[in-house]
């Protein structure tokens, strides 16, 4: 992490991105200092949640959040025993 005071660790909810290998559950490490690339994943608020898509995508009227620098994908899922 390169800038650790301007980063943040995001869990992915749904399966919009399971084609570029990003996957519900997955963690996102946004940082908010860094100048996006034109074909970089950022971060934008929207309404009430966040959205996650290419820089290219992005709203005129709306400001980026972060830039998606990293995912962490888990493979193996813990299930809880209940007694």
């Amino acid at each position: 992490i390169k800038h650790p005071a301007g980063s943040y660790f995001m869990r992915i909810s749904g399966n919009n991105w399971k084609d570029q290998g990003i996957f519900d559950g997955d963690i996102a490490i946004i940082d908010r200092v860094i100048s996006p690339q034109p074909n970089d994943l950022i971060i934008w608020w929207e309404g009430e949640s966040f959205v996650i898509g290419p820089k290219h995508k992005l709203p005129l009227d709306v400001p980026q959040w972060g830039t998606v620098t990293t995912t962490i994908h888990q493979y193996h899922h813990h299930k809880e025993n209940h007694a």
